[in-house]
């Protein structure tokens, strides 16, 4: 699940107490599939929808029972052996509701043309079936798109609904009254900003970051391998080649995991980095004696590397310096 935005505060849950609800904007189709993380609090003697629209296309705890109803084009009933006050998962298509990925009902298709509220439902001129429950998450997709991620939370001002991280969006409460915030959730450390290079060579790169307020750590990679953990906002990274091109990516670390990258692509000085081995000393071992015995070479050799970089351009040619 993505960060949410700066001034915001993730919720375990959001909690509706039968006059709130969320207008998704999503009108339901043949390809839809809606995923809810929910808890029913109280059993209604009226039917208590954790969504819903008229069409149809709604999951609810049917009224006065203790049993939840699916129904598109036509409705179907759980067993009773699945507790409604229970905190469960749906996935509901036009055709299939699973509960739990173990309980599994069928029901025929249905044309839907109004959007679906959570926690209510859209009776294409009003809402009804107010629910009394607690929604933990929901994402809606369309085929294999995901349209909607949906995160409890409250926005900066301080109201309480549920961010969209899909659409970038902020949905607030459309009923009366406000919704009952769960516990308050830390979130994973946003990126790191201003990821920069401060210098170079032919064979190291430094780069540096601001500091990101709350991680604990930071973890630095190189063209997408671990590089280092550290805790300060700089490093120098050693052992690279002349003129070649590194991407970095760094992250910030607290006790709730991992958080976004923040990407940097630099490149060493230009230059061309030649390897010379020079044989310093050569000895023979001969036995004057024998013949037939073994003769050994011994050698000593010094390996350096010498850097040639272009200075000056003459006539369209380019030449070369030692460094």
């Amino acid at each position: 699940m993505a960060r949410l935005p700066s001034g915001y505060t993730k919720l375990a849950y959001i909690q509706a107490t039968g006059s709130q609800y969320i207008n998704t904007r999503v009108t339901p189709g043949a390809a839809t599939t809606v995923v809810a993380d929910f808890q029913v609090t109280e059993k209604r003697s009226s039917n208590n929808d954790i969504f819903g629209v008229v069409g149809q296309f709604s999951f609810r705890q049917y009224a006065n029972s203790s049993y939840f109803r699916t129904a598109s084009g036509s409705t179907a009933d759980f067993a009773t052996s699945v507790d409604i006050l229970d905190r469960h998962t749906v996935k509901k298509t036009m055709t299939e509701t699973v509960v739990d990925d173990t309980a599994s009902v069928t029901t025929t298709a249905a044309t839907v043309s109004k959007p679906l509220y959570l926690f209510a439902y859209n009776t294409g001129s009003g809402v009804q079936n107010y629910g009394y429950l607690k929604i933990y998450s929901c994402k809606i997709w369309d085929g294999d798109e995901l349209v909607m991620d949906l995160t409890p939370c409250k926005n900066g001002a301080g109201t309480i609904g549920l961010y969209d991280s899909v659409g970038a969006q902020f949905l607030a409460n459309a009923g009366t009254g406000t919704f009952t915030a769960g516990p308050e959730i830390a979130q994973p450390p946003a990126a790191p900003g201003n990821f920069r290079q401060t210098a170079k060579d032919y064979f190291s790169l430094a780069l540096a970051w601001d500091g990101v307020s709350d991680a604990t750590s930071y973890k630095l990679y190189r063209d997408g391998t671990l590089l280092a953990t550290l805790t300060e906002t700089s490093y120098t990274d050693t052992g690279l080649q002349p003129s070649t091109a590194y991407t970095y990516t760094v992250t910030g670390v607290n006790a709730e995991g991992e958080g976004d990258p923040a990407t940097l692509t630099a490149e060493t000085e230009e230059g061309w980095a030649v390897q010379l081995v020079e044989i310093t000393e050569a000895a023979f071992s001969i036995n004057p004696t024998d013949i037939n015995a073994k003769t050994e070479l011994s050698v000593k050799v010094t390996e350096t590397i010498k850097l040639l970089e272009p200075y000056y351009y003459y006539s369209g040619d380019l030449y070369a310096g030692e460094v």
